[in-house]
Order: structure tokens, then sequence, then C-alpha cells
């Protein structure tokens, strides 16, 4: 599940799939190092960053959908 959500991230830039992934990641206490392979692979090291500060985030904070919205929102406003 989680690597079907990653990739529609990545192929498609689907954030709500990458929502759903940090989701799944966080009830299922799953790291992004589980997935970085697959995330390189598929994707790049820009995509596993994003994972990393979502999982991040989303790890210190509250884990509704809602909030990793928010939360990936803020970091994409963030970037150059």
């Amino acid at each position: 599940m989680v690597k079907d959500r990653l990739a529609a991230y990545i192929h498609w830039k689907d954030t709500q799939s990458l929502v759903q992934a940090v989701a799944v990641m966080l009830k299922h206490e799953l790291t992004p190092n589980v997935f970085r392979a697959f995330i390189e692979r598929e994707g790049s090291g820009q995509d596993y960053a994003l994972l990393q500060s979502l999982f991040s985030a989303g790890r210190q904070g509250e884990v509704t959908m809602t909030a990793l919205e928010t939360y990936l929102a803020d970091i994409l406003l963030q970037q150059p």
C-alpha cells in the first residue's frame, strides 16, 4: 500500500498520495528508511527528502489527514 501511494506521488506528483503514504507509515510505525531504495529507484533524492520531512512533522505533531496536508503545504511553500 505504501509503495503504491509513493509511486503515485513520484510519477504523478499526487500530493494526496504522499499524505496517505505517510499516514499509513505513522500508523504502522514504518520509517522512511524502509522505502529509501524504492524511492531513489523510482524517483529522486528530493522525493526522499520530502518524505522524511513530512514523516518527521507528522511524528512530532497531530496525526490526522488534515494535519499532514497542512504540514506538506508548509514544507512545499518553504522550498525554493
